[in-house]
């Protein structure tokens, strides 16, 4: 049964090695990063050459030279980890997002979970945490610079050029939230890792918060909205379709 469960450990670790082959990596040093992935795939061609090129029943639980090939699969395979290691963290590294940073682990997927390369990455979810809460921390300055940039022109905000007011500031912010969700989505993909970290708890309240704040916002420019809707309907349907410029004499429509 362990011989087995070896044999069955080989053609596991074959299978995600295989997937190396298409692996690219992005980023400032990602030509350089790749070279040295395709480089372990091709050690990794010459090592399990061991096994398809042996001549004994690999079956065969007396069968001690099996023994000694496993030990130098093992071998090589604990090589390939840490240089592996050094390629993820590396890469890592020159993400500026959390979306990139995730993409970046989740490319690299079942070697993350091996045990030389998990305790390595560890640290990186930390880090990502702290990427996911400068977002935030961005959104909630153009949250702010919003209102103060509203109030200072006189209740006229930036919004979408050839948008009405009540349409631009909703547009604007579903289109903040689209993007907190953006990074809410990227955290929750590794957030079982942190459900006991205060800076997890933190990120999540500061969500919570800013999700609030956002939902406040637009039900108040509804809310305003609708108060003045039938006054507003009733002024522009009292007005006549056609108008004439007394000066000219020409006739326009009066669709504004």
């Amino acid at each position: 049964m362990h011989r087995l469960q070896t044999i069955e450990g080989i053609f596991s670790t074959t299978v995600e090695f295989l997937k190396l082959e298409k692996i690219e990596v992005a980023g400032v040093r990602g030509n350089a990063l790749g070279q040295m992935v395709q480089q372990i795939y091709m050690e990794f061609l010459e090592v399990i050459k061991i096994f398809a090129d042996s001549k004994y029943n690999s079956l065969d639980a007396d069968e001690h030279k099996f023994e000694e090939d496993y030990a130098v699969f093992q071998n090589a395979i604990e090589d390939f980890d840490r240089r592996l290691s050094m390629i993820i963290s590396q890469g890592f590294n020159d993400c500026s997002n959390i979306a990139s940073a995730v993409k970046m682990l989740n490319m690299f997927g079942f070697f993350i979970k091996r045990p030389l390369i998990k305790e390595e990455m560890f640290e990186k979810y930390a880090i990502m945490v702290d990427m996911a809460n400068r977002d935030l921390d961005d959104i909630k300055l153009i949250f702010d610079a919003h209102l103060n940039e509203t109030e200072e022109r006189g209740g006229f905000p930036y919004i979408n050029k050839n948008m009405p007011l009540v349409a631009g500031e909703l547009k604007w912010a579903l289109e903040v939230t689209e993007r907190m969700e953006v990074t809410m989505k990227y955290f929750r993909s590794f957030e079982h890792t942190y459900r006991s970290d205060d800076e997890a708890k933190l990120l999540l309240n500061k969500y919570a918060e800013m999700k609030s704040l956002l939902e406040d916002f637009s039900g108040k420019v509804y809310d305003e909205w609708i108060t003045k809707v039938d006054e507003d309907c009733r002024f522009n349907l009292n007005q006549p379709l056609i108008l004439r410029d007394t000066s000219t004499g020409l006739i326009s429509v009066s669709f504004s």
